[in-house]
Parts: C-alpha cells; sequence; structure tokens
C-alpha cells in the first residue's frame, strides 16, 4: 500500500470550515470530518456509493450541484470552497423539493405519525450501523431502545409508519415541511407478503437500491434487481417472483439496509412458549447462541435477534414425550443434545365393520338392518389384478429418516430437525418423538423452519443427511427397485455410487416439474411437499393423483433400462413447495454396469424387458373422452353400488339404511357420475380431483389404478384424509383397540408405551373409512340394496355397470 505524504494532502473548505483530507476522500466523508451530517438515503458505508436519492447534493462552484457521496475531493477545482444545505438556500430548496417529491409517493406518510430514523441530527455517526450496535428511534415524542417495542404485538407484519429505518419521515420533520406541494401518487403498488419472514411494500420503496447492492454486492447472492422503465421501475426478486417463491436465502441483510420500511421483518414476536404444555423445563435463546450454530451461519444478526425471540428450548426427562403423532402442530424440532427415538402408536390395522348375528331385526316390513360393531383387523389390499399388494418395507415419516416396518423405531441424532412438514403446512405429526436420554430440543415456528430452509449452509446439512441416511430407504420404495435390495451387499454398493449422480432440486407452488410430452428420462424422489399428476382432455386438465414425501413419479421407464424414449403422457406439477431427488437413467444405467449381476430388475412392477408401446400402453385412456376415461377404470372396479333413476323415487332409504348399519354414520352419497338413467353414488373409486391423498403425514392412503383408495394398516387416524374428502366418503369411526389390535411397534415387540403393553386396554382411537359396499356380506345384499322397496339400487361388478352403461 502506497504511503501517503503531507504534500499529497488536500485542503479543502465546507461550509467556511478547513480540513485537510487525503486523495479520494468523497466530500460526504470530509464533511463527516467536520461533525456536518450531510442528509442521504441510499448511502451506506458498507455499500459502493450510487448517488441515487440526490439529497446529498452540494454546491462546489459548478453549474450544476453534485452528490457528496460520490464526489472525491481530487476532482474538485482548485481552491473549491462548498457550500451544504446549512450555508446554501440553493441547495436547501433543492433538498426540501426532493423530500417533499418523496413524501407525495406515500400519501399516509405524514411528519409527526410516529416516524423514526437513523438520521437523527447532526452529531449522528452513520457508523453505528455498519458495526451493528442499536440505535435509539423516536415514536412521537418518546425514544425507545429496542426494535422489537416498535413492533405491534397483535400483527405479525411491521407498521410502516412505525418503521425504525423510515429516514424520509424523519428527514422531512427536520426540514421543517408538514406537507408536500405536490400530488400524492394515484395508484399505490402492491404488497408482497408471501415470505414469512420480509414483507414488502412497493409502495414505500423510494428505489434507492440500497437492498439491491448489499443482496448482491456485499452477501453475494443477486436475488434482488429492478424491472421495467420509467414510472413502472420497481424491485423484484429473481426473475420477478413473489419473494416467498424465490431463491432469497432470508439472510435478513437487505431490511436494515431499507430506509422506508418498504423492506421490513414480519416475525410475531412473542414470549416463550408457544406450543408444548408438558412438564419440559423451557429457557430463552439469544441471538448469539444461534449465530454459534452451525445450521444457522450466514444470518444476518438482525434478524437472529428476532428469531431468538421465537424459537424455544425445551428439556425432556428419558421417557417424556416431546410430541404426539396425530396432533396438529405448527412447529419443527431440532435436537440439541441427547437421544429421541419417533415410533407409531396408533394400534396397527384397517377399520372393518362385521355383522353381529345376534342383534338382526328387521328394517320396516320389507329390509334388513343388521347392528354392525367397528374393529380392527389385519387386511391386505390387492391390485386390479388381484395380486397381493406387498407392504413396503418403509413407512415415511415427517423426519431424516424413515420408519423401518420390521424395526418401526429410529432414533434422532443431535444436530437434526424433524417436523418440517407440520411446521410449514399445519400438518398432524407423522410420529410420536420420546426423549431416550435427556434430551435438549429447539422447538421451531414456522418463520425459523422456513429461514433453514433457505439457508445455504443448513440446507446442505440437511441435503447431506438426505443423501447419507435416506436416500437408501427412499429407493426401496421404488417399486422398480425394490427387488434389488434383497441382496443387502449388491444394495449398498448399488446406493454408494449412485449417491454422486442425485441431483437435489427445489420447485415453488405452481412450478411445472414434468411437462406433457416431455422425455421420461428421470426418476424423481419426493423428499418434501406434494405434486400433482394432470391430464389434459379438451383442453380442460383432470387430476389423476397426488403423490407426497416417500413417493416418487417418472419411474414407468425403469422397468427395462434399454427402454427407448418415452414421453410423459401426463404432466407433474407442484402444489406446495416441493424438494426432489432426480437421478437421470443414464446415471442408473452407468452405475448398474458397473457391479456385478443384480436380483431380476425391475421385478417390482411385475413387468420386465417392456417395449414402448407396452410402456404407454396403460396410458392410452388419457387421451379418451372423460366418459371413457372413467368407464375404462371403472371396468377394474370389482363391486360398485348404482342406482336406476327410472326406478327411484328418491324416498332416501337406502340412505338411512346404511347409516343404521354403520353406526348411525351413511357411506351412501345419493349424486356422482350419471350414464344415462344410471347414477354412480359419489364413492372414492370414481372421484375425479382425489384430494384425500393430499397431506397424509405417512403415507397411509393411496389410489390404486382402479382408482380405489386403499389405507394402508399403519395409518395413525389423523383424519387429514376424512377433513380433505369434499363428498364425506372418508368416514371416521372410532375402535376400541385392545391386546388383539395392538400398535406397529407392540407387534414388532418394540412399544415402549405402557398403556400398550398386551393384557391390557388402550384408550379409543379413530381411523378412517370408505364404502366398501359391504363386501363382508358375502353372498348377501347390501343394507341399502336391501332397504329399496323398488329396485332401483343395485351392487354390480365393475364390467357389469360398463355393459349396462353403455
Amino acid at each position: 500500500m502506497t504511503e501517503i505524504s503531507d504534500h499529497d494532502l488536500i485542503e479543502i473548505v465546507i461550509d467556511g470550515q478547513s480540513v485537510v483530507v487525503p486523495p479520494g476522500t468523497t466530500i460526504f466523508d470530509a464533511a463527516r470530518r467536520l461533525g456536518i451530517t450531510i442528509p442521504t438515503l441510499c448511502h451506506d458505508d458498507l455499500l459502493p456509493p450510487s448517488g441515487g436519492c440526490r439529497l446529498c447534493v452540494v454546491d462546489v462552484g459548478e453549474p450544476n450541484l453534485t452528490p457528496a457521496c460520490c464526489r472525491t475531493v481530487d476532482s474538485l477545482p482548485d481552491a473549491s470552497r462548498i457550500t451544504t444545505h446549512r450555508a446554501s438556500d440553493r441547495v436547501r430548496q433543492t433538498v426540501e423539493t426532493l423530500l417533499e417529491l418523496l413524501l407525495a409517493e406515500r400519501a399516509d406518510w405524514k411528519p409527526g405519525l410516529g416516524a423514526s430514523s437513523e438520521w437523527m441530527g447532526e452529531e449522528w455517526d452513520g457508523r453505528q450501523k455498519s458495526e451493528g450496535r442499536g440505535q435509539k428511534s423516536v415514536v412521537g415524542d418518546q425514544k425507545s431502545d429496542s426494535i422489537a417495542e416498535e413492533f405491534n404485538p397483535q400483527s405479525s407484519i411491521l407498521n410502516p409508519h412505525l418503521s425504525p429505518s423510515n429516514a424520509v419521515i424523519a428527514l422531512a420533520e427536520r426540514f421543517g415541511l408538514s406537507r408536500s406541494r405536490f400530488a400524492s401518487r394515484p395508484v399505490r403498488r402492491d404488497r408482497d407478503d408471501t415470505s414469512p419472514i420480509i414483507s414488502v411494500d412497493r409502495s414505500a420503496c423510494i428505489l434507492c437500491h440500497r437492498c439491491v447492492h448489499t443482496c448482491g454486492e456485499v452477501q453475494h447472492h443477486e436475488v434482488i434487481s429492478r424491472a421495467g422503465r420509467g414510472d413502472a421501475i420497481r424491485i423484484v426478486f429473481d426473475l420477478d417472483r413473489p419473494l416467498g417463491d424465490s431463491s432469497c436465502e432470508a439472510c435478513g441483510a437487505c431490511v436494515p439496509q431499507c430506509p422506508t420500511g418498504a423492506l421490513a421483518f414480519r416475525l410475531d414476536i412473542q414470549p416463550a412458549g408457544r406450543e408444548r404444555t408438558a412438564t419440559s423445563l423451557t429457557s430463552r435463546v439469544t441471538a448469539a447462541e444461534l449465530q454459534r450454530h452451525p445450521l444457522f451461519s450466514g444470518i444476518g444478526i438482525e434478524l437472529l435477534d428476532r428469531l431468538a425471540a421465537i424459537i424455544v428450548r425445551r428439556q425432556f426427562a428419558p421417557g417424556e414425550v416431546i410430541a404426539h403423532e396425530a396432533e396438529r402442530g405448527s412447529t419443527a424440532f431440532l435436537l440439541e443434545v441427547g437421544e429421541v427415538q419417533l415410533s407409531i402408536d396408533t394400534p396397527s390395522g384397517h377399520v372393518h365393520s362385521w355383522k353381529d348375528p345376534e342383534s338382526r331385526r328387521s328394517w320396516g316390513p320389507l329390509g334388513l338392518v343388521r347392528r354392525f360393531v367397528t374393529t380392527l383387523e389385519q387386511s391386505v389390499t390387492t391390485n386390479p389384478n388381484g395380486t397381493k399388494r406387498s407392504d413396503p418395507s418403509f413407512i415415511p415419516l415427517d423426519a431424516p429418516v424413515y420408519l423401518p416396518r420390521h424395526r418401526p423405531i429410529v432414533m434422532i441424532e443431535a444436530g437434526q430437525m424433524w417436523g418440517e412438514m407440520t411446521a410449514m403446512c399445519s400438518q398432524p405429526r407423522s410420529a410420536t418423538a420420546r426423549a431416550v436420554t435427556v434430551a435438549t430440543v429447539l422447538e421451531l415456528p414456522r418463520e425459523a423452519v422456513y429461514v433453514l430452509r433457505q439457508n445455504p449452509a443448513s440446507r446442505s446439512a440437511f441435503d447431506q443427511t438426505y443423501l447419507e441416511r435416506t436416500l437408501s430407504q427412499h429407493l426401496v420404495l421404488v417399486p422398480a427397485l425394490s427387488s434389488l435390495a434383497a441382496d443387502a451387499i449388491f444394495w449398498s454398493a448399488f446406493v454408494s455410487q449412485l449417491r454422486p449422480h442425485v441431483r437435489l432440486e427445489r420447485f415453488a407452488p405452481g412450478d411445472v416439474i414434468v411437462r406433457r410430452g416431455d422425455l421420461l428420462d428421470t426418476l424423481r424422489l419426493i423428499r418434501f411437499g406434494h405434486v400433482q399428476e394432470v391430464a389434459t382432455n379438451g383442453g380442460e386438465d383432470h387430476v389423476l393423483r397426488y403423490l407426497g414425501p416417500g413417493r416418487c413419479f417418472g419411474d414407468e421407464p425403469l422397468s427395462d433400462l434399454d427402454v427407448g424414449e418415452v414421453e410423459s403422457p401426463t404432466t407433474w406439477r407442484a402444489i406446495t413447495a416441493v424438494d426432489v431427488a432426480s437421478i437421470h437413467f443414464k446415471s442408473l444405467r452407468q452405475v448398474m454396469a458397473t457391479l456385478p449381476p443384480s436380483p431380476p430388475w425391475g421385478e417390482g412392477l411385475g413387468v420386465r424387458g417392456g417395449s414402448r408401446t407396452e410402456l404407454t400402453s396403460n396410458s392410452t385412456n388419457l387421451t379418451m373422452s372423460l366418459d371413457g376415461l372413467v368407464l375404462d377404470r371403472l371396468s377394474h372396479a370389482d363391486h360398485l353400488v348404482t342406482i336406476d333413476l327410472a326406478r327411484c323415487i328418491h324416498c332416501d332409504d337406502c340412505v338411512r339404511a346404511c347409516g343404521a348399519a354403520h353406526d348411525g354414520v351413511t357411506r351412501l352419497v345419493p349424486d356422482g357420475l350419471r350414464f344415462d338413467n344410471r347414477l354412480l353414488p359419489t364413492t372414492c373409486i370414481t372421484c375425479l380431483n382425489p384430494v384425500c391423498l393430499i397431506g397424509c403425514p405417512v403415507g397411509a392412503i393411496e389410489r390404486l389404478a382402479s382408482r380405489e383408495i386403499a389405507i394402508a394398516d399403519w395409518c395413525i387416524g389423523c383424519r387429514v384424509c376424512a377433513e380433505q374428502c369434499p363428498y364425506g366418503n372418508l368416514v371416521m369411526h372410532p375402535v376400541e383397540a385392545g391386546p388383539e389390535t395392538p400398535s406397529l411397534a407392540l407387534r414388532a415387540g418394540m412399544d415402549t408405551n405402557p398403556q400398550r403393553k398386551r393384557g391390557t386396554a388402550v384408550v379409543d382411537v379413530t381411523k378412517p373409512t370408505t364404502c366398501d359396499v359391504c363386501l363382508d356380506l358375502v353372498g348377501e345384499q347390501p343394507p341399502c340394496v336391501a332397504a329399496c322397496a323398488h329396485e332401483a339400487i343395485h351392487r354390480v361388478t365393475g364390467p357389469q355397470f360398463v355393459e349396462r352403461a353403455t
């Protein structure tokens, strides 16, 4: 570095005061050495000078005023005498006019409405902000040392009138401006509240670009930029996406830089104690503690201050329950110290209604009603071709590991987080969490989980955990790959070599992941969120199915890796925020070529050596008419209930009979698809938009190829599917579960809940069921059919219904 001699120093005069400064010093910094504060809105010591607001203009003896933040002393004319707003009426009038124009941008910006500012007077030191020290703010006639006091406790959005950095109003008050001479903007710009962390009010933005420079040149994220021209110019995120859907990494550095409150933290500052009411010990968390945590690295101290106010530290004794399965939640948990186990305590089995011979009585003079008793039984769902569907080896959980069926308890290690879906989507918890040792956890609300999902450091740690622990379990759930896992040595080598080829992707709600006509050349595993498969028919979209965490799509060509190019007959779209692990088929071929002979490929699909025609033949019905599509699917059904509208007199005897046979809750809805004079009562087998599949925390509900809804034994009775069904065809039934219907963990001899030991009664639970047209009545008619005196309702097979309908 070249030393500057006294000969090189430059002497200038500002407002009659002389100061000697080295070359390259700006007029702004030279004035600050004399204790003269030049007003500015766009300048900050951490950012390069921009001269955007022009409030820092000074008179250097030239025809035009010059911005003090951009002009250096060595570029001035010789013997320059500089005057600021304090000594020049011309400069002061210019600054006041600019302030009036800024006030006119926002009609509700009125001096005296509680404005506060970083520009508090002549002695204000701009270095306070860059050094991270707290600043005093003025609210009316009151002063506050705490930023938290500027928040309305009843609202999660920062009031722009109480913004701790609204320098426009503060400057107007200092210059004695009570109103603007200019008309206010007739049209307000939009707000963006899609991010749970930062609120964006573009009508308050003055285009100072401090957020742009901070994001791009200080943080190197390059998320914020500007778009448009003239009056339409505005700040945007990525390619003009909503902030919540952008690639913002939630570092929070842009918010303190905003001088008007256009960017504001919107965290709800509340005292500790959000969700749990157990006996666990709670304590507050400090920003310094979060800053030392590896998962929170790179997050600004201002944001950490706010996160510390909403994160709770809890300590649990051995055996104490941290969270129960199926309970609604809004938080996730991050284990700091100790060991925690996850398990499913709900009794395992399907809801089943069986007839009690001793309680038979007549339904009126003609019909027959039997009293049904609800219980649980172990059953196996079958595919349309009659073959049994094997149970998966793992149950997907809202955790960094899945639950093994053969050993249904998993351990959470220190530094791992679980409950991410619960916090982000407010869905029920997927498993019961118990402390094995003394455990200390951080309970994180949605806002904190969002920050961790956006933060590169924590996201990298979560991705690494998935690749090392969850990927192997997730691949086992892929039907075409499940047979490979039978050979443990081969499977370990296969997953190990495949790991570097996995590409982790993220999609915002509404993003198209696979478009109709795209090549099916990639297997996609859903890590987080839900996707929908959509078929387009006649210009209209029809949802075929929904898939959630633990499932996969794009695996149709996996039955034969040598298959040619196959185009997707449907579109796959994200309906929530979605994390996907993508594996190209080319990578699968490369890995398989380097390994010794494997078990038969594609056994999980029951298909081997398929051609392009075979692989696409199952999807040809997607281009048929809607009636043809439904009829083709219904032809695979074993049993349906149909109503002949020519005979029906709408007496509702069938509805009442169904309710009497099922504990007072009818499963028969006399509405649905119509084919001429035949009505197919709406049941899960004919639903064109199976929204009941969305949100199951353990993936217990799925739709078979026959369009039948299947509910697995490990259902935890959380009610999500029943609440989602718009037709009321999924009904929650109370079940008296005893020793004969143990939980999944108890069946494996691993249940640690003392209430569920064999020989003891278990508290009642509820599980969903849907209309199965009373298949348990072998050789007999269902109550709804028996109660109809006009022979208008019948139970038929799928082919019989299709034959009559056509």
